[in-house]
């Protein structure tokens, strides 16, 4: 399995210079040892709460990937924060925050600098915004993607936020609602435009 794993990788990806080629297969090894079941994790990556994440069975990652499960609502290990499917392919520098639950279906194809989170801090009434922010209370609903879903560059989706199976996020968008399967949406906030 591991073998042609790699041959397929030496393949995709003999375009590259002697230098990047052999970093890729440094980021294959090292994938197979703390990532088994993905496909390629390319390094550093930033994990809190490992043991509250399910990456799922051949992911890919770009670099700078921070991933964060925060159990503060006292979860147990059973219970996964985020759920990647099969064969998510996520970009460089992707933020993913949850303290309640994040699930991304499977082929999901997630470009660079996405922010996704189930979280906020505060309210905006008078009282709590005369907290300091950090000492405001998070509040949290469930995100949800749908199976093979485009998620295009610098797009955030915050909490409660449902995208239904094949839809496309534009870039740049700013998702802070639910929106049917087979969706095309963009904008700040983001709508339906197609």
């Amino acid at each position: 399995m591991a073998k042609n794993s790699l041959i397929k990788i030496i393949q995709k990806y003999s375009i590259y210079s002697i230098h990047g080629f052999l970093e890729l297969i440094y980021f294959f090894f090292k994938t197979k040892i703390f990532f088994k079941d993905s496909k390629l994790i390319r390094f550093p990556i930033f994990i809190r709460g490992r043991e509250f994440i399910d990456f799922g069975k051949l992911m890919t990652t770009g670099r700078y990937c921070r991933i964060d499960a925060i159990p503060i609502f006292n979860y147990s290990r059973k219970n996964k924060l985020i759920t990647f499917g099969s064969n998510v392919e996520i970009g460089d520098r992707v933020h993913i925050a949850s303290v309640e639950g994040v699930e991304i279906g499977d082929r999901c194809l997630i470009a660079s600098n996405i922010y996704i989170s189930d979280h906020d801090h505060g309210k905006t009434n008078m009282s709590e915004m005369r907290n300091v922010p950090k000492n405001r209370a998070l509040n949290s609903k469930k995100v949800f993607i749908g199976s093979d879903c485009w998620i295009g560059q610098n797009v955030c989706i915050l909490k409660g936020c449902k995208i239904g199976k094949n839809s496309i996020i534009g870039a740049g968008s700013v998702v802070t609602k639910s929106f049917p399967d087979y969706s095309v949406i963009a904008g700040n906030p983001a709508k339906i435009i197609s």
